[in-house]
């Protein structure tokens, strides 16, 4: 069976999306009901949704779009959330979106909601990756080694990353970095 393991949710869709650790599977849910409706199942064998044992997961509202990270062994996959047809401009189901590969062990991610890009850590590299989800152009900052979690303050651009081995958090300006 299907172990969750991390979730995103999109506010102002009402969607959210379940990572289940080392499965290639994630499950779409509208959380406007209660209790919670299974939409859809995305990833498989022929289109996964690349989860490794510690999968995490940050939605775009904007986009609707997740990004899932492998937790370390696999692709980072982004997932279109989906809407229904009442939205009004017709029905779009869940679907695999892309997959790419930057690393095959990038852990952390975070979206900064103004500029649509995701902010993915690597324990084991020495650089960040600052990926664009609406043009697909990534930006590299080399950094130290075992970054593990990410968060992004959208009104001022600055990031934060968590290094476990160092036992610190580090701020910064990703505009500038």
């Amino acid at each position: 069976g299907f172990v969750p393991y991390s979730v995103g949710v999109n506010s102002l869709t009402h969607r959210a999306l379940i990572a289940n650790e080392s499965t290639d599977v994630a499950t779409v849910v509208d959380i406007s009901t209660t209790p919670a409706t299974v939409l859809q199942q995305v990833g498989g064998s022929a289109n996964p949704v690349s989860t490794g044992a510690k999968p995490f997961v940050a939605v775009d509202p904007e986009t609707n779009w997740a990004v899932v990270t492998p937790g370390g062994a696999g692709t980072v996959t982004i997932v279109d959330l989906g809407q229904p047809a009442t939205q009004g401009t017709g029905e779009r189901v869940p679907n695999v979106v892309v997959s790419l590969t930057l690393t095959t062990s990038i852990q952390g991610v975070a979206i900064n909601t103004q500029t649509n890009q995701a902010f993915l850590t690597d324990p084991n590299n020495a650089v960040l990756d600052i990926f664009n989800v609406l043009d697909d152009s990534v930006q590299n900052i080399i950094y130290d080694r075992a970054e593990v979690a990410a968060a992004v303050n959208p009104l001022t651009n600055q990031g934060v990353v968590v290094n476990n081995l160092g036992n610190v958090a580090s701020v910064f300006n990703l505009q500038t970095n």
